[in-house]
């Protein structure tokens, strides 16, 4: 009865943002293990079924396949997630690839893991293992090592990587610590290393409330935006040109790009947004290459 009681309070919180807004600040001072009881049994919003292969884990996979012919791919990944599902992917389709993946808090759930698993090898028609007792297992089978609590800005590796990967993860990180990342990125890539990052530049409200526009947080100025960014929900609003320029400040060269555009401003934009160009404005996803062209 309990559970349906708060899944009754859970829809109600799902359909209006600015309540959604109120529960991550109030959960924010609770331990983090409770927002995830949320997300994973009341929300279900951490437990999706993966209905489809990625477009990110294809560009991803194609550039690896493009820029590496080597026996062995070193790969590094800050901020992968629950279930480890890009991952899963790119280990499935490269038996040469070895990934580490960090993230700055114990997030993987080892069941959801396992069903990412199983649910991307039916969508390669590959035949899961069934002798994999326990997700040590799985990531050993995988090539694939778990570090966590970890910090990508800090961190200090035993080799260096041919490439870096993030996805869904910049977006969530202040800009000044994406500036330390970038650099510590120089040491732990190997000298014309690759990155790749994907980027979603829409308001991450508006993917639960269809009558929220994608640009709805350029609406406010910082002022505002604080109280309306929970510290568990964090969103830094970065713009493609800004982290271009982010990337060249660090002495990485832009290799290449791809980019999503909606296709009109459906709000008032605040000024504190009035120098960006509407087109740079308009760009909600990004996949971008490039490379690490060592200490400036």
């Amino acid at each position: 009865e309990m559970i349906n009681i708060l899944k009754f309070i859970a829809s109600i919180v799902e359909s209006n943002w600015k309540i959604k807004i109120l529960a991550f600040w109030l959960l924010s001072a609770l331990p983090g293990k409770l927002l995830f009881y949320f997300q994973h049994n009341i929300t279900k919003r951490s437990s999706k079924q993966i209905s489809q292969i990625d477009k990110d884990w294809i560009f991803i996979l194609t550039k690896l396949k493009d820029s590496f012919k080597s026996d062995e791919i070193n790969l590094i990944e800050f901020g992968a997630g629950r279930n480890l599902a890009q991952n899963i992917f790119l280990s499935l389709n490269l038996k040469n690839l070895k990934q580490t993946v960090i993230d700055v808090s114990p997030m993987m759930n080892p069941n959801m893991t396992f069903q990412a698993y199983i649910e991307i090898c039916n969508h390669l028609n590959i035949k899961p293992l069934n002798n994999l007792k326990n997700i040590n297992d799985l990531l050993s089978f995988l090539r694939i090592s778990y570090l966590a609590p970890a910090d990508i800005s800090s961190f200090i590796p035993e080799k260096k990587y041919d490439i870096c990967v993030s996805k869904d993860t910049i977006e969530h990180i202040p800009k000044k610590s994406l500036d330390k990342i970038f650099l510590n990125l120089r040491n732990i890539l190997v000298s014309d290393g690759i990155l790749i990052s994907c980027v979603d530049y829409t308001d991450h409200y508006s993917h639960t409330n269809r009558n929220l526009s994608n640009l709805n947080f350029l609406r406010y100025n910082t002022f505002q935006w604080f109280f309306l960014n929970p510290p568990n929900h964090y969103q830094n609003r970065i713009r493609h040109s800004e982290l271009l320029r982010m990337l060249e400040k660090a002495n990485f060269s832009l290799s290449q790009y791809e980019i999503e555009s909606q296709e009109t401003i459906d709000i008032e934009i605040s000024k504190h947004f009035s120098l960006f160009e509407t087109k740079d404005l308009l760009i909600s996803r990004s996949r971008i290459l490039s490379i690490n062209k060592g200490h400036l």
